[in-house]
């Protein structure tokens, strides 16, 4: 029998002892997926870096599905007794006080809550059903004071900048690029486009304290477009995506923010290179302040979300 060798990383965390222990119960990556709210991928991904900081195989798969090796058996007396300890300490906190767990109050960017944070919540919820959340979406910039008057226990979003950043502890996730997206059939999905002509047309740009602006404003400096003048300044999602819906303009926004209604067909982006565009997406924390228990199992499950889906969308090419 092999046995575990004295390597073990504080990586191993909730995230994989909970998906280890389902995937033993119903023998099936696919079944305990649908059960994490994980795609089989990402089943799969979690338990390859579980058995990759042990240093030994827990289970072998086959075609009948999968079973616990001999190592495996020995470590899920072990992942049991540990998660039902976490469980068994989350009970006790809500049989105090008031007889409940307070919420979990976190605040996400509006890109941030159309893309990660569904799946995030899903997540979260099906391991912890009990725990009430409150997640208040809006602009990083009007996040923040909420973050540190204790309105919010975290944020998930873009970094904070200049004097914003004082005070708070910042880590980062992924790169997520800007996006110029167009109802389908705009006469910009032609063969012949170029950037520069994007400036011919109505241009929807985020509402905020100057910083996304300043990158558009470089952005179309580049390409020779001076004093561009934008025509909707809007925060609200809904009310850009209805807008492009009956008209020609053009929205600069996060490519999170649309990556569903691109996928689905509701809109298309413009094959534009937005790489000076991009935001680095990551946590944001009060420096010095310790986070609840409730929060730092929420954080474990937004470290190892995968990014790639909020980070480059898969989108068909636009078209007329």
């Amino acid at each position: 029998m092999n046995h575990v060798r004295p390597r073990l990383r504080s990586r191993v965390n909730f995230r994989h002892l909970q998906c280890f222990l389902e995937v033993a119960r119903s023998g099936s990556l696919t079944k305990a997926g649908a059960v994490l709210a994980l795609t089989q991928p990402a089943v799969s991904k979690t338990l390859h870096e579980l058995e990759e900081d042990l240093g030994v195989r827990l289970l072998d798969r086959n075609k009948a599905g999968v079973e616990l090796t001999d190592d495996g058996r020995n470590f899920h007396r072990y992942a049991s007794i540990s998660v039902s300890a976490l469980r068994s300490g989350l009970d006790a906190l809500s049989q105090s006080g008031a007889g409940k767990l307070s919420p979990l109050r976190t605040g996400c960017s509006l890109s941030s809550a159309a893309s990660i944070m569904p799946d995030i919540l899903l997540e979260f919820g099906a391991a912890f059903p009990d725990i009430p959340l409150e997640v208040v979406s809006g602009p990083i910039g009007i996040l923040i004071p909420k973050l540190k008057h204790g309105e919010l226990e975290l944020l998930i979003g873009r970094m904070p900048e200049g004097a914003h950043i004082a005070g708070l502890n910042f880590e980062p996730l992924f790169q997520e690029n800007g996006a110029f997206a167009v109802r389908v059939g705009h006469p910009l999905c032609g063969e012949n486009f170029s950037p520069k002509q994007i400036a011919d047309y109505p241009l929807i740009v985020p509402r905020d304290n100057g910083v996304i602006w300043r990158d558009i404003s470089n952005f179309f400096i580049s390409l020779g477009v001076m004093n561009l003048r934008p025509h909707l300044m809007t925060n609200c999602p809904d009310l850009a995506k209805s807008y492009l819906q009956s008209t020609d303009a053009v929205w600069c926004v996060r490519r999170g923010v649309v990556a569903a209604d691109v996928v689905e067909n509701r809109l298309a982006l413009l094959p534009v290179d937005t790489g000076t565009l991009s935001s680095t997406i990551g946590i944001t924390t009060i420096r010095d302040l310790p986070l609840s228990t409730v929060a730092r199992i929420f954080l474990d499950i937004v470290r190892n979300h995968p990014p790639e889906k909020a980070a480059n969308p898969t989108h068909p090419k636009a078209a007329a």
